[in-house]
C-alpha cells in the first residue's frame, strides 16, 4: 500500500506544481496513529532574478497533502462518505459553521484543512462563509473579526490548490477536465 500512497502523492503534486514537481521528491511512507503520513525532500530552487516571480511555498502545500492522504489511507480501502457535508459538520462544527457545496472526493481534503485550521487556532469571530467548487476546484470563503491570522491564507490557498489534483468524486489523483461543466476528475469519473 506505501507505494500506492507514494504514487497518488506524485501524481497530485505533477498535476498541482505543473511542472515544477522536480523541485519535490516523495521520499517514503510512514505509518502513524494518524493514518500513512508522506515524506517529502524538497530540491533546493535557483533564486528567480524576479522576486515576484517566486513560486509558492510548497512545504505548506505537502504538508497539507500528507495530512489529505493519511486521513483517505486510514482504512485499507477508502471510500469517500456520500453524506461528507454532514460528517465535516459534526467533526469540526468550528470550522464548517455552514455546511460545505462540495462533492464527498474532497472529504478528505477538507478535513484535514479543518484539523490544520483548529491547529493554528481559530481567530475570534471566525466563521466559515462558503465552501464550494467554482472552475472545477475548491473555493472556502472564510470571515474573522481579526482574519490577519499568519498561516491562515497559506493553509487554505493551499488547500484550493490540491483540490486542482484531487478528483472530487472520489478522492483519487485526477485533473481538469472539460466538456460541458469543468470539473477535476481521474480516469475513471471523466466519462
Amino acid at each position: 500500500m506505501s507505494r500506492l500512497i507514494q504514487a497518488e502523492a506524485t501524481a497530485i503534486l505533477a498535476v498541482v506544481l505543473r511542472g515544477k514537481a522536480e523541485f519535490v521528491t516523495v521520499t517514503g511512507v510512514d505509518v502513524t496513529p494518524d493514518g500513512p503520513r508522506v515524506r517529502f525532500a524538497q530540491v533546493p530552487r535557483p533564486r528567480p532574478r524576479d522576486p515576484k516571480a517566486a513560486p509558492a511555498d510548497t512545504t505548506v502545500l505537502c504538508e497539507l497533502l500528507s495530512r489529505t492522504l493519511a486521513l483517505r489511507w486510514r482504512t485499507p480501502s477508502p471510500v469517500a462518505p456520500e453524506d461528507s457535508y454532514v460528517a465535516l459538520t459534526k467533526a469540526y462544527p468550528t470550522v464548517y459553521t455552514t455546511t460545505t457545496e462540495t462533492s464527498a472526493g474532497w472529504h478528505w481534503l477538507l478535513a484535514a484543512l479543518a484539523e490544520v485550521l483548529v491547529e493554528l487556532g481559530l481567530p475570534a469571530g471566525f466563521q466559515t462563509l462558503q465552501v464550494k467548487e467554482k472552475f472545477a476546484t475548491l473555493r472556502f470563503y472564510w470571515g474573522a473579526d481579526d482574519d490577519a491570522r499568519v498561516g491562515f491564507g497559506a493553509i487554505i490557498n493551499a488547500a484550493e490548490r490540491l483540490s486542482g489534483g484531487i478528483c472530487d468524486a472520489c478522492g483519487r489523483p485526477g485533473r481538469f477536465r472539460s466538456g460541458g461543466w469543468s470539473k477535476t476528475a481521474c480516469d475513471d469519473h471523466a466519462r
